[in-house]
C-alpha cells in the first residue's frame, strides 16, 4: 500500500524538533568558520552577503585547511585510495586475479574523478570538521540522450537540510532531507503525473514556473517488505518523496543500500544521532578572536580621527 504521508510529515516535524538545540551552535559555528552554510536559524536569500559576523578569518581557514588535510589523506583523487580484492582469498593470490582487480580499481578512479564526487567529498568534509557531522548523498543520474545508461551522482548536503535517526548499533538508517524544486523541476523530477495538479498548473504561468517550494526526500527502513522480492516496493530502504505544501506523495521506490554516506567527528551521547566536532572545541576562541577585532576597529578609528578640544565658535 502507498506510504501514509501524514505520518511521514509527522516524523519529519519529530526529528526537526529532536535537532533544535543543536542549531544555535551550529549557527555560531557557520558564521565565523562556514559562511557558505549559515542558513541554520537565518535563512538567507540567494547573493545576500553572509559574512556580517566574520571579522577574523582564524577560525574559517583553520577549518579549511583540516578539510584539505582529510581530503588529501584519505580521498585524494590523484592517487590510488581504495582497492578491490576477492572474498574468496585463496583467488587473491594469483597475480592475473590481483592485476584484473587493480584495473578495475583504476578505471573506477578515474570514472569518480569525472563526476561530481570530489567536490562533493570536499564539501563534505568542511562541514564535517565544523559541525562535527557531514552527510553525501549517492545515486545515479540518467545520462541525457542515452537512454538507460546513468552516471554516479555524488551530492554534499547542507548540515541544515536534513535529520537523521539512528538504528540498535548506532548507525543513521533514516534520512529526512528537505530541498526545494520549481514546478518545472518538480515534473523534471517526478514527471507530470506524479506532482500535484496545483504545481502541473503552475507550470504553466511563467510567474509561477521558477518559484521553488519545499519538497522532502524520506528514506528509512522498509519493515513490510517481502524478503524474496526485488521491486521498488520491497527494496530494503524505502524512498519517498512528498510535496509538503500539498501533502501530496509524487513518487515511492526503494534502494537496496542505504543512499546517504553519514560521518559523525565523535558523539557525546548514544541517543543523539549527531556528531560533536573541532568546530564546537574551537568556536570559544574563535568567537574570542572576533570580539577583539571589534575592539581593535574601535581603537583603530580613535587612533586615526582622535578626539580634541577646539575653542574656536
Amino acid at each position: 500500500m502507498p506510504a501514509d504521508v501524514d505520518a511521514l510529515c509527522e516524523a519529519y516535524q519529530t526529528l526537526k524538533a529532536q535537532r533544535t538545540p543543536w542549531e544555535s551552535t551550529w549557527q555560531a559555528i557557520a558564521d565565523t568558520m562556514l559562511p557558505a552554510f549559515n542558513d541554520i536559524q537565518t535563512r538567507r536569500t540567494p547573493g545576500e552577503r553572509r559574512t556580517q559576523h566574520l571579522l577574523d578569518s582564524t577560525g574559517l581557514f583553520g577549518a579549511k585547511m583540516l578539510a584539505d588535510h582529510l581530503a588529501s589523506a584519505v580521498t585524494n583523487f590523484q592517487m590510488s585510495w581504495f582497492e578491490l580484492r576477492m572474498s574468496y582469498e585463496p583467488l587473491n593470490d594469483i597475480k592475473a586475479v590481483t592485476v584484473w582487480a587493480d584495473a578495475c580499481a583504476k578505471t573506477m578512479q578515474d570514472k569518480l574523478s569525472a563526476t561530481t564526487t570530489p567536490r562533493a567529498f570536499n564539501e563534505k568534509y568542511r562541514q564535517f570538521c565544523g559541525f562535527g557531522t557531514g552527510a553525501l548523498f549517492v545515486d545515479q543520474s540518467p545520462l541525457p540522450g542515452l537512454d538507460g545508461r546513468y552516471s554516479l551522482l555524488s551530492r554534499s548536503l547542507p548540515i541544515a537540510s536534513y535529520c537523521i535517526a539512528e538504528d540498535a548499533t548506532g548507525l543513521v538508517d533514516t534520512m529526512y532531507r528537505e530541498l526545494d524544486l520549481s514546478p518545472r523541476q518538480a515534473i523534471q523530477h517526478f514527471g507530470a503525473e506524479g506532482v500535484h495538479q496545483t504545481v502541473r498548473d503552475q507550470n504553466q504561468h511563467s510567474h509561477f514556473r521558477h518559484i521553488p517550494a519545499p519538497y522532502v526526500h524520506c528514506v528509512y527502513p522498509r519493515s513490510d517488505r517481502d524478503p524474496y522480492r526485488e521491486d521498488q516496493s520491497n527494496m530494503a530502504y524505502a524512498s519517498c518523496y512528498v510535496d509538503l505544501t500539498h501533502k501530496h506523495l509524487c513518487s515511492e521506490g526503494g534502494y537496496r543500500w542505504f543512499p546517504y554516506m553519514v560521518s559523525r567527528w565523535e558523539k557525546l551521547r548514544t541517543w543523539s544521532p549527531w556528531g560533536f566536532g573541532p568546530g564546537h572545541i574551537a568556536l570559544p576562541e574563535v568567537l574570542t578572536l572576533n570580539n577583539i577585532e571589534v575592539d581593535v576597529l574601535k581603537a583603530l578609528q580613535i587612533y586615526v580621527r582622535p578626539p580634541y578640544w577646539s575653542d574656536d565658535p
